[in-house]
């Protein structure tokens, strides 16, 4: 019986050679030496066992790749163990033609069901069956070839082929016909837990606000087999299921470090209350905003948990100091004050000790914890300690300037400490926002013709077009009869324009349609025709005070006098508003050179300044921290308000005209008599730039700041032209010639309409000065042809 088994072997042996279509020989058949010692054990048809060892030895394989072929008899099953199929370390089949479907017999659950592991019956075609060559090879049986590597050098094997797709959950198999496809890669070490387009990262959880990488990203990234990480998750062309590579970021984003912008926007979005994109950012890049304790350090401060933010705070490394790779922790920036952050805790928990009545604890704070850290500062305990008699909450928040623990000051005071935190762990609040602020301001300094008081888009670069810079004379006003017009000054609200001059007229216009409202006649004596030298508008735009050789104040709602102030020897030079009810006047008179005014119910209270000299000029900058005042020789005088007190004089080559103080406060405009503008730095009195194109003279000549975003310098002259320049390069940017002869004595730009600018003159008259596109924006691409109601066609650009 054994002796029909090997017949039936051999039967098989070649015939598998026709299915293969290599020709094969037999070398040698030695039952009892065999060059494997694996067993195979054949029921034969008396059910007795053989344990013949045979072995096959095919003429152009490898002599040691084996061959295991059953005989086609069900009741006669191969014994033979076969080693598992890997899919790993499995070799894909090669690509033939087949039919069009054949069915496979059910598979062992020990064996991976890429490539049937027994042959399926052949049919047997009519004919002789004499000769092994009337049989036709239906298919190809399922040889394993291997795929490239993939970009990374790595071997990468893919399933079964469309020749013979094999289902994991069925018995059976389906094969088609044509060419097969490219099987899907499949990396090496990535389990199927990401096939279904799942992603394995445990993520961050709630994106915290600072810091390092997070732990998952370590968790959920594996090597490629180069020693580079490749994240785990993903998917291929937008699709769910599992990435074909990954494809390797670059390091940096156009340049920037990709880290830092991450957490930028992290922190930015989580800012706008888009808290899941926040996460799902977070648990994507691998970066989280802060670490755990940063994290834990911010919320003791908004949630009041003193000793905690304190034990923090104590536990922190400072920069520089610490290991320089340290990503975990608190971190204070280098030079950070850390008894000056400590004094903040305590002082706040001080005070919400105090809110809730809590005055015994409160006490106890302020003597063991507040006052070793400021025994110095005297001042300090003192505030402090008169807290204490506050007589309730309400008291407290008014004399302390504090909105309490339910209002903003404990994210005041995460505001002040994050200062001190190294930026590595905890970004200050809305830094992407303050990068866009620097990144539009930068671009509006730029814009040479900077001409809207809009915000720039983001979506472009900023810049205007010169055609919408004021340069055409719109409205010529002659309210003054001739006489020369001094000064013309705009409302605070940009709706009236007021003008004075060498007779003892003031006129208010309305905006913009420069229609007469009011005409006033300062003068007293009929015989006095010395003029007004200067008007100003209160902060309310209600009061209009007029300088001559007294200070007339006019209601502008009713246009009546409603008080008139002193009588000076000499003119009053200048006048500034501190608020609707006080003001301060500069004069000629060294009797009463400063003078600050309250201006009560029935009587206005004086107070003298200085009678060291005569003011030419005077301003106050906008913080009311400080008065400038220009004397009649060659210096300007600095002066506390608050004190009245001298801080320091500045002499200058020349003397001075006028005085303009820059809305920020910290720059100061003075124009001297050769033509020639000089901007100050106030703190330092240091040079920031100066403007010398435009012409001086015997005679006043003011010059201001102003325009979109006071980017300007704007000047009359002494040849009738006005000057326009860009405060922070000097350069030129228009010159108006022409404005008025023979000379040009003030220009005002409208403080809420930056194409709009009102000039006067000697020759007696008011212009008002528009672009020639008046309604020009950034953002129009085309526009049909505008008329702007003054007999002026203007074409736009198309």
């Amino acid at each position: 019986m054994a002796s029909a088994c090997l017949v039936k072997t051999i039967y098989w042996t070649c015939l598998l050679a026709q299915l293969l279509g290599k020709p094969f020989r037999l070398q040698h058949i030695r039952p009892s030496s065999l060059l494997t010692t694996t067993t195979s054990r054949h029921r034969c048809g008396n059910g007795r066992r053989s344990r013949a060892k045979i072995e096959f030895t095919v003429a152009d394989r490898n002599p040691y790749q084996q061959v295991p072929i059953d005989p086609p008899d069900s009741d006669h099953r191969s014994n033979t163990q076969q080693p598992p199929v890997s899919s790993s370390a499995a070799v894909e089949p090669a690509p033939v033609s087949a039919p069009q479907s054949l069915a496979v017999p059910p598979q062992p659950s020990s064996v991976t069901p890429l490539v049937p592991t027994r042959l399926p019956p052949l049919p047997v075609p009519q004919g002789s069956h004499d000769s092994l060559d009337a049989y036709i090879a239906p298919q190809v049986l399922g040889r394993r070839r291997t795929r490239d590597l993939d970009d990374s050098g790595q071997e990468e094997y893919g399933l079964p082929s469309n020749d013979i797709p094999v289902s994991a959950d069925s018995t059976t198999a389906t094969t088609s016909t044509g060419t097969s496809q490219p099987p899907l890669k499949r990396r090496r070490g990535i389990m199927s837990a990401d096939v279904d387009g799942q992603n394995t990262s445990n993520g961050c959880g709630q994106p915290l606000s600072n810091g390092s990488r997070t732990d998952s990203a370590f968790t959920t990234a594996i090597s490629n087999g180069n020693g580079t990480l490749k994240a785990a998750s993903g998917s291929l062309n937008g699709s769910a299921g599992e990435t074909n590579g990954s494809r390797k970021q670059s390091g940096t984003y156009d340049g920037h470090d990709r880290e830092q912008f991450t957490r930028l926007i992290i922190q930015a979005i989580t800012e706008m209350g888009y808290h899941e994109a926040a996460e799902k950012l977070c648990q994507e890049s691998g970066f989280r905003l802060e670490n755990p304790t940063v994290a834990s350090f911010r919320a003791a401060i908004l949630d009041g948990d003193w000793g905690k933010a304190e034990e923090l705070l104590n536990n922190a490394h400072i920069a520089g100091i610490a290991d320089p790779g340290l990503r975990d922790g608190l971190i204070l920036a280098s030079g950070a004050n850390r008894s000056l952050m400590k004094f903040w805790l305590r002082e706040q928990k001080y005070m919400e000790l105090l809110e809730r009545r809590e005055t015994s604890r409160a006490l106890v704070v302020l003597r063991t914890e507040l006052t070793p850290l400021c025994a110095d500062q005297h001042h300090k305990l003192e505030l402090l300690s008169s807290l204490l008699m506050c007589a309730n909450a309400e008291d407290l928040k008014e004399k302390a300037s504090w909105d309490g623990a339910g209002g903003e000051s404990r994210r005041i005071l995460l505001s002040m400490l994050s200062r001190y935190v190294s930026p590595s762990v905890m970004l200050s609040e809305h830094r992407l926002a303050a990068l866009l602020h620097q990144t539009q301001d930068i671009q509006i300094s730029n814009c040479m013709y900077h001409s809207t008081v809009a915000t720039p888009t983001l979506y472009r670069d900023h810049l205007c077009d010169r055609k919408a810079f004021p340069s055409i004379a719109k409205y010529t006003l002659n309210e003054h009869d001739g006489s020369e017009v001094w000064q013309v000054r705009f409302s605070n609200d940009g709706t009236r324009l007021a003008s004075c001059g060498m007779q003892r007229l003031v006129v208010v216009y309305s905006v913009p349609d420069f229609k007469v409202l009011y005409k006033f006649d300062t003068g007293s004596d009929q015989s006095d025709h010395r003029g007004v030298g200067n008007i100003a508008w209160s902060p309310d735009d209600k009061m209009l005070v007029s300088c001559a050789m007294n200070v007339q104040i006019w209601d502008m709602e009713t246009g009546a006098l409603t008080r008139v102030i002193d009588q000076f020897n000499e003119p009053v030079s200048s006048c500034a508003w501190v608020n609707n009810h006080v003001l301060i006047t500069g004069s000629f008179d060294k009797e009463r050179t400063i003078c600050s005014w309250t201006l009560g119910s029935h009587d206005t209270h004086k107070i003298v300044w200085t009678k060291d000299h005569r003011t030419e000029d005077l301003a106050l900058s906008p913080d009311k921290n400080l008065v400038v005042a220009l004397d009649d020789q060659r210096k300007f005088h600095v002066y506390n308000y608050h004190t009245r007190e001298q801080v320091y004089s500045h002499e200058l080559d020349h003397r001075g005209t006028s005085l303009s103080i820059s809305q920020d406060s910290s720059s100061l405009l003075v124009n001297t008599q050769v033509g020639n503008a000089i901007l100050f730095d106030i703190a330092t009195r240091e040079v920031i730039k100066e403007y010398k194109q435009h012409m001086g003279g015997e005679f006043l000549i003011r010059t201001y700041l102003g325009g979109a975003h006071e980017l300007f310098v704007l000047s009359g002259s002494e040849d009738g032209s006005i000057y326009i320049y860009h405060k922070s390069t000097g350069e030129l940017v228009s010159r108006l010639k022409g404005a008025h002869a023979p000379r040009c004595n003030s220009v005002h730009w409208n403080p809420t309409n930056p194409r709009m600018i009102a000039s006067c003159g000697d020759d007696g008259l008011v212009k008002i000065w528009y672009p020639e596109w008046p309604d020009w924006d950034e953002s129009m691409e085309r526009s049909e042809s505008h008329h702007n109601g003054s007999g002026l066609a203007i074409s736009r650009p198309q």
